[in-house]
C-alpha cells in the first residue's frame, strides 16, 4: 500500500492535473480564437451569425466560462472587453437575458449559510459568507470540493431582510469572478435579478420570485435540476436554443 501511495502521488496525480489543465487550455483556446474572429465590427459580426455559428459559439463561451472563468478574466478582460460585451448584448438580443446569465455565470451551486462576516471593502458594504455546499449544479472550480468555502456580496440596493440570507437556512448560489484584486474569492451574482439571487431552498422547495430560471416561482428541487441539466444539455449540444427565444 506504502509504494501505491507514493506512485499515486508522483506519478498518476501530476498526470491528472496535467490532463485537466490541457483541457482547461484547449477550451479556453477554442473560445478566445472564435471571439478574435469577430474583432472587426463585433456587434455587426455576432448580429449577421446564422443560428448554428452563433449556438457553437455559445457552446464553446459556456464551457470555456464554466472551466476557467478566473483565467479568462486575466487573459481577456483587456484584449476582448468590447468583443465579449458585444456577444452578451447580441444574446439577449437573439435569445434572452437568461441565456446571457447562464453563459456568463460559471457556478450554480446548493449550499448552506454556516456564517457570515461584515467587512469594509472600499468604502462598500460587503458579507462574506461561509458555504457548505449540497449539491454543485455547474461549476468545475477546485475550491467547490472543499468542505467549505466563503463567497462574498455587497449591498448596492436595498434586500428585504425577510428575504435576506440567514445563517442555516439553504440556497441556490449563482457564483462569478469579479476579477478584482482585493476578493479573490468568488462572488454571489447578485445582478441577475432584483432581489440579489435570494433563491432560498426550503422543504424541497426552490423560491425562484422573480421566475428568473423561467420554472415558475416555486419548484420542487429535483425538477429543477432536471429542467437545468435539460438547458444545459441543449447548450452544450448546440440545439433547440430557440426556447429562449
Amino acid at each position: 500500500m506504502k509504494y501505491f501511495t507514493t506512485f499515486f502521488t508522483l506519478i498518476i496525480f501530476p498526470l491528472i492535473i496535467f490532463a485537466q489543465n490541457s483541457e482547461k487550455e484547449k477550451k479556453i483556446q477554442l473560445y478566445l480564437n472564435e471571439l478574435q474572429l469577430h474583432k472587426i465590427n463585433s456587434y455587426q459580426s455576432f448580429e449577421n451569425m446564422n443560428e448554428n455559428e452563433f449556438s457553437h459559439l455559445l457552446k464553446l463561451a459556456y464551457e470555456a466560462i464554466e472551466i476557467a472563468s478566473p483565467e479568462l478574466k486575466e487573459r481577456a478582460d483587456i484584449k476582448y472587453y468590447t468583443i465579449f460585451n458585444n456577444f452578451r448584448t447580441i444574446i439577449r438580443k437573439k435569445y434572452s437575458p437568461l441565456l446571457e446569465a447562464l453563459i456568463r455565470i460559471p457556478v450554480l451551486v446548493k449550499a448552506k449559510v454556516i456564517d457570515m462576516e461584515e467587512v469594509n471593502k472600499g468604502g462598500f458594504r460587503q458579507i462574506n459568507l461561509k458555504l457548505r455546499p449540497e449539491h454543485i449544479i455547474k461549476g468545475k472550480e477546485q475550491f467547490l470540493n472543499q468542505p467549505e468555502f466563503t463567497v462574498f456580496y455587497r449591498y448596492y440596493n436595498y434586500v428585504p431582510d425577510s428575504i435576506d440570507y440567514k445563517i442555516g437556512n439553504i440556497y441556490l448560489f449563482p457564483l462569478w469572478d469579479r476579477g478584482e484584486e482585493e476578493n479573490k474569492i468568488f462572488a454571489v451574482a447578485t445582478w441577475i435579478d432584483q432581489y440579489g439571487a435570494r433563491f432560498l431552498i426550503k422543504d424541497n422547495i426552490i423560491y425562484d420570485r422573480s421566475n428568473f430560471f423561467n420554472m415558475g416561482f416555486k419548484i420542487i428541487w429535483e425538477d429543477f435540476v432536471s429542467e437545468f441539466m435539460d438547458i444545459e444539455n441543449k447548450i452544450i449540444n448546440e440545439k433547440d436554443l430557440n426556447l429562449f427565444q
